[in-house]
């Protein structure tokens, strides 16, 4: 009895350090790991750097096609515009060419925000007139944008444009 007291110990040691030996191989999914990236991937668990923000995504220089519901925006508008990075990060500066430089800033997720401001640059017939922009927008793709603008001209009423931003 005692032989197999000693003989039953031996074997659940035995099998015991083999079984605590094995350890399960961590599968390891590539992907974007950063949760403020605009591609993050909740089941990646190795972060391959493909991570892409949109802050770093949004500055650049544009094509834009409008949809504006007045007649000044829209002749005034330019082919392309420049968006710049701002002083901090997700501040932008957008320059519409003759139509007038704004600010506005992006967040981690793609929506555009742009505050109440002046625009200097607009040309209006009205010496004095200092026409003001707000508008929001998102960035659907690293390639594709979408933003409202109002703009109110003051006497001369305001006016809506969608612009389509793409690369």
């Amino acid at each position: 009895m005692k032989n197999i007291f000693k003989i039953s110990t031996v074997l659940f040691i035995g099998v015991s350090l083999v079984v605590s030996s094995c350890k399960k191989e961590e599968v390891l999914i590539d992907g974007c790991t950063d949760i403020t990236a605009m591609n993050y991937q909740s089941s990646a668990t190795n972060n391959n750097g493909s991570c892409e923000f949109a802050h770093q995504i949004i500055v650049n220089t544009w094509n834009i096609s409008s949809e504006c519901d007045g007649s000044i925006m829209s002749n005034v508008l330019p082919e392309t515009i420049e968006v710049l990075a701002g002083e901090s990060q997700g501040d932008l500066m957008i320059d519409l060419g003759d139509a007038g430089i704004f600010e506005g800033s992006i967040t981690s997720a793609g929506i555009i925000l742009i505050p109440s401001q002046e625009v200097m640059g607009i040309p209006i017939p009205i010496p004095g007139l200092s026409p003001t922009i707000n508008g929001d927008g998102t960035l659907d793709l690293e390639s594709n944008c979408l933003v409202n603008l109002t703009i109110d001209l003051g006497v001369l009423g305001s006016e809506t444009c969608v612009l389509t931003l793409t690369l």
